[in-house]
C-alpha cells in the first residue's frame, strides 16, 4: 500500500473514532436532558445529532432519543423519532412504550405492543413491566388477562418483578381471585408478594381475607416485616377489631420488632381508637428513651397514606431504613420508595455509602433508570457495589453504551471490577446482541484484570452466541466450560436458542443428556 493510501486509511479510522467518541458524548447529554426534564436542550441536541447524520450511523442515539421525549412528557415528538429509526432495538421499543404508559397513555401503549409484535421483536420483562403499569392504569382486566397469556407464553411468569406486576395488575382490576393465582405460581415468593396481597385484599375491604392470607405467611415460614405489620394495623384500627390487632401485637413481639418506634406508634394508634387506653400507655412506655421525645403516633401510618411525616426520618435508625427500601424494591412500591427517599434527605443530606447503594438497587428494581442515575451521580463516595449496581441497571435496560461508559468511568478511579461486575457487562452485551464486545470483555476480564470466569460468565456468552444464531460456537463454548456440573443450566439454554433459531438437530443431540443430568441431580 502507498503512503497516500496508508494515510487515507488512518483518516479514516481518526473519523471513525471521532464520531464515536461524540456519539457518546450526545447519549450522555441527552441522559442528562432526560433526568432533568430539559426538553429544550434536547431538542437542540437533537437538531444537532440530525444534522451531523449521527442517527444513520448510531442506532443506540435514536432510541435516546425516543427516550428522552418520553420522559420529558413529549410523546408525540417520541413517536415521530421512533416512526424515522431505521432500526429499532428492544431497549428504543420499551422507551416508548414505558413512556406511553407512565404518562397515562395505557391504550397508545398497548398499541405499540402489538405494533412491535407485528415487526417480529420478542418483548422481554421490562416490556411486560409497562405493559401491565398501562393496564392497571386502565383498569382493563381483558387486556391485563391477555399480557398474562403472552407472558406465560415467554416463560417470564415466575420471574419476581414480573409476577409482583401481574398480582397488582389483577388486585387494580379488582380479580383478587387471579392475583392469587398468580401468586401461588410464584415459584420463590418473597415477602414483597406476600406484602403486595396482603394490601391489594385490604384495599378492597377485603379484611377477613388479608388475615387468612397473614395467616398462610406465618405458616410458611415466612417473616413479615414492617410494611406486613403496619398495614395489618391500619386495617384493625380502622375496623377497630381489638383480637386481630392483639393477635398482630403478639406476632410483632414473637418477631423482636416491638422495639421499633413506627409499629408502637401504629400500636397506640390502634388502642387509642379501641378505647383501650391503659394498654397505649403500656406500649408508650416502653418506647425507647430517646425516641419518646420525637414521636409522633398520629403521624404514624402517613407515610402508608401518602402523606408526609417530617419525624419520620428521626423515628427509624439506618437499619430500619435500609430495610423499609429494600422492601420497596418493586414496581408496585416506587411511589412508597420515593416516599421514603425524601424523608432520608431532608434528615440527612449527607448518606452513607450502604443507603445510597440501597437506593439505586431499590430504583433499578422498579425500572427507573433515572432516579438511580440521580442518586449514583450525587454520591460523594462509591465502591465497587455502586459501580457494578449502576452497569447491571443500564444492561438490564439494553442500554450497553451506558454501561461500558460506565465501566470506563469505575477504571479511571481507584475502584476495580470484579466478576459480578464482568457479569453485569455481559448480560448488556448479550441484551444489545454485540457478540464481539462481549468477546472482548470475556478476555480482558482475564488479561487485564486477571479474573477467573465464572459458569455465570460462559453462560453468558452461551447466551450471546445463542441468541445471534450461532449455535455451533455456543456449543463450542459449552463443551470448553471448565467445571463440573455446568452442563445442566448450559444445556438448557442452548436447547431453548436451538427451539428459536429452529435447529432440530443440534436441540435433540442435547435432550437425552439433559434428562440424565437432572436425574442424577436429584438423586
Amino acid at each position: 500500500m502507498t503512503v497516500k493510501g496508508r494515510s487515507q486509511n488512518y483518516v479514516q479510522k481518526v473519523c471513525k473514532i471521532s464520531l464515536k467518541i461524540l456519539a457518546t458524548t450526545f447519549l450522555c447529554s441527552l441522559k442528562a436532558c432526560s433526568d432533568i426534564g430539559a426538553i429544550e436542550k434536547g431538542g437542540e441536541i437533537h437538531t444537532d445529532v440530525s444534522n451531523r447524520g449521527l442517527l444513520k450511523r448510531d442506532i443506540v442515539l435514536g432510541g435516546a432519543l425516543v427516550d428522552m421525549y418520553a420522559k420529558c412528557g413529549v410523546l408525540t415528538r417520541a413517536q415521530e423519532v421512533f416512526d424515522e429509526l431505521h432500526v429499532k432495538t428492544i431497549g428504543t421499543w420499551n422507551a416508548l412504550i414505558s413512556g406511553y404508559a407512565q404518562q397515562g397513555h395505557g391504550h397508545d401503549a398497548l398499541l405499540m405492543f402489538h405494533h412491535m409484535q407485528t415487526k417480529g421483536v420478542k418483548p422481554d420483562d421490562v416490556t411486560f413491566i409497562s405493559i401491565l403499569k398501562a393496564c392497571s392504569t386502565m383498569l382493563s382486566f381483558e387486556q391485563g388477562n391477555l399480557m398474562h397469556a403472552y407472558i406465560i407464553d415467554s416463560g417470564l411468569e415466575s420471574l419476581r418483578f414480573v409476577g409482583n406486576s401481574l398480582i397488582d395488575m389483577y388486585l387494580k382490576c379488582g380479580s383478587l381471585r387471579d392475583a392469587y393465582d398468580v401468586f401461588k405460581c410464584i415459584p420463590e415468593g418473597d415477602v414483597i408478594s406476600w406484602n403486595t396481597l396482603i394490601i391489594g385484599h385490604i384495599d378492597h375491604q377485603q379484611y377477613k381475607e388479608a388475615f387468612a392470607i397473614f395467616r398462610q405467611m406465618l405458616g410458611c415460614d415466612m417473616e413479615p416485616d414492617l410494611i406486613t405489620f403496619v398495614s395489618l394495623l391500619e386495617a384493625t384500627t380502622f375496623l377497630a377489631l381489638i383480637n386481630h390487632g392483639q393477635l398482630i401485637h403478639f406476632c410483632i413481639i414473637l418477631s423482636g420488632a416491638e422495639s421499633n418506634v413506627y409499629i408502637n406508634n401504629s400500636l397506640i394508634d390502634l388502642y387509642t381508637r379501641c378505647g383501650r387506653v391503659e394498654d397505649a400507655h403500656n406500649v408508650f412506655d416502653r418506647l425507647p428513651e430517646k425516641n419518646i421525645g420525637e414521636r409522633n403516633p398520629m403521624l404514624g401510618n402517613s407515610a402508608f397514606h401518602g402523606g408526609h411525616d417530617d419525624n419520620l426520618p428521626k423515628l427509624m435508625q439506618d437499619d430500619d431504613l435500609t430495610n423499609i427500601l429494600k422492601t420497596c424494591s418493586n414496581v408496585v412500591a416506587l411511589d412508597a420508595g420515593r416516599l421514603f427517599h425524601s424523608c432520608i434527605i431532608e434528615s440527612s443530606p449527607e448518606l452513607g455509602i450502604s443507603i445510597n447503594n440501597t437506593l439505586i438497587d431499590m430504583y433499578i428494581n422498579c425500572g427507573n433508570l433515572d432516579d438511580a442515575c440521580r442518586v449514583f451521580e450525587m454520591m460523594p463516595d462509591r465502591d465497587v457495589v455502586t459501580w457494578t449496581m449502576m452497569i447491571g441497571g443500564y444492561g438490564h435496560h439494553g442500554d450497553y453504551n451506558m454501561a461500558h461508559e460506565t465501566l470506563k468511568r469505575m477504571l479511571s478511579g481507584e475502584h476495580k471490577p470484579v466478576e459480578i461486575t464482568y457479569v453485569c457487562l455481559l448480560n448488556a452485551c448479550g441484551r444489545s446482541g454485540l457478540l464481539n464486545e462481549g468477546c472482548l470483555h470475556f478476555r480482558s476480564m482475564m488479561e487485564i484484570h486477571g479474573l477467573t470466569p465464572t459458569l455465570d460468565h460462559y453462560f453468558c456468552l452461551v447466551n450471546i452466541f445463542g441468541q445471534l444464531g450461532r449455535l455451533a460456537e455456543a456449543e463450542d463454548v459449552l463443551l470448553t466450560i471448565p467445571f463440573s456440573g455446568a452442563s445442566v443450566v448450559g444445556i438448557r439454554t442452548l436447547l431453548n436458542h436451538c427451539k428459536v433459531h429452529g435447529n432440530e438437530i443440534l436441540g435433540q443431540q442435547y435432550v437425552e443428556p439433559l434428562h440424565l443430568l437432572q436425574t442424577k441431580l436429584t438423586i
